[in-house]
């Protein structure tokens, strides 16, 4: 008996060992899989963080594209304004210098298609035509 007592404690000791191997290795995988864990949330928490740079970053250049087009428009407009206001000036002083019958005929024909009623009485009020 001594014999096989001997046995099963030595089987028993090899059993502990193994035990004590496998439990060792499961505890390293784990650690191993909490570091990983870890790694991730933290690479997932920077990519989110450079996300959040590049949409900002496109928030201000759609900004920046946005005042830009805006100006662009508004110095169209004061070009647009500025040719009106000279060549206006001129037709007047060409229609009031010499009252010039063909310009007068012209602008008798035409003007009221493009005027509207208000501005025709405008017009008419102030002696223009």
């Amino acid at each position: 008996m001594v014999d096989s007592k001997t046995e099963i404690v030595e089987e028993n000791t090899q059993i502990e060992e193994q035990t004590t191997e496998i439990v060792e290795e499961i505890e390293g995988q784990t650690k191993t899989e909490k570091k990983a864990r870890a790694r991730k949330e933290k690479l997932e928490k920077q990519l989110a963080e450079v996300q959040a740079k590049i949409e900002k970053f496109d928030n201000i250049k759609l900004e920046k594209e946005k005042k830009a087009r805006a100006r662009k428009k508004t110095e169209a407009r004061k070009i647009d304004t500025r040719i009106k206001i000279i060549l206006g000036a001129w037709v007047l002083h060409k229609f009031q210098a010499n009252k010039d019958e063909k310009l007068l005929a012209f602008l008798n024909k035409d003007l009221p298609k493009f005027l509207s009623e208000t501005d025709q009485c405008f017009l008419q009020e102030n002696q223009i035509l």
